[in-house]
C-alpha cells in the first residue's frame, strides 16, 4: 500500500539489534507503522506520526489487528 513500506522482518532485526525491551521507539514518518508494529511485538514502547490521512487509516487498522491478535 505504501511506496516505501519496509518488511516487518527487517524492521524487527533493526529494532532487536539497536534497542532493548522496554525502550521507546519513535517513528516520525509512520507510513503503515512497520517499525511500530515490529517494536510492539518485541516489547518496545512505540510512538508514530503520519501526515497522510489514508496511510494513517491503514496504519490504525494494522495496529488494531495486531493488538487483537496479541
Amino acid at each position: 500500500l505504501h511506496p516505501n513500506q519496509k518488511p516487518l522482518s527487517i524492521m524487527k532485526q533493526i529494532i532487536r539489534c539497536s534497542s532493548d525491551p522496554g525502550d521507546v521507539i519513535w517513528e516520525p514518518f509512520g507510513g503503515l507503522c512497520s517499525a511500530t508494529i515490529a517494536g510492539t511485538t518485541l516489547d518496545r514502547k512505540c510512538f508514530a506520526a503520519e501526515i497522510n490521512c489514508d496511510m494513517y487509516k491503514h496504519a490504525l487498522n494494522r495496529l488494531k489487528n495486531l493488538h487483537e491478535n496479541l
